[in-house]
């Protein structure tokens, strides 16, 4: 059902609420996926937890560095402030 080197956005039951991550998959072995971020440090996701509940494949790669995301605000005077997001 995984694929090695696809990302995927998971969802699962985390203390109670539901989170929502793209990962990459870097290693199956049943239903134990070893899974990575961009940065983070790879962890061990196990499929048949009560607490894991979908994955869908994405087209992007969960393992290169997030774009920037650019917000702009306007206040009700009509004034606008940029935000961004991730960027260096």
């Amino acid at each position: 059902m995984f694929e090695i080197g696809k990302s995927y956005t998971f969802r699962f039951n985390e203390d109670g609420g539901w989170t929502l991550s793209t990962l990459k998959v870097v290693g199956v072995d049943g239903g134990l996926l070893k899974l990575r971020r961009h940065g983070q440090a790879e962890f061990i996701l196990n499929t048949a937890s009560t607490s894991f509940h979908t994955a869908d494949p994405v087209d992007h790669d969960a393992d290169e560095a997030p774009s920037p995301i650019r917000v702009v605000l306007t206040g009700q005077d009509g004034e606008k402030s940029e935000l961004l997001i991730g960027g260096n």
